[in-house]
């Protein structure tokens, strides 16, 4: 249910970011929460914490997304 539902949203999504990619699990797995979708099932919290890193490592992968590296100032001889 949650990789599913996750799965389809990621590809609707026009900017497959690293971070918008983040935010889509974080926010669709916390809705389920909310909702209580996931009472009856034997996840616990660090289940859930699994899920959501092996997630976004798979649709990073999948999109090919990359990390925005910071860049490096170089220093100015006046």
């Amino acid at each position: 249910m949650l990789i599913d539902g996750i799965e389809a949203a990621s590809r609707s999504m026009k900017d497959k970011t690293y971070d918008n990619l983040k935010n889509l699990i974080y926010h669709m797995i916390d809705q389920k929460m909310k909702g209580r979708q996931l009472d009856n099932s034997d996840l616990t919290f660090a289940d859930i914490d699994k899920i959501r890193e092996i997630l976004l490592r798979k649709l990073v992968n999948i999109y090919h997304v990359r990390i925005a590296y910071p860049t490096e100032k170089k220093d100015e001889i006046n």
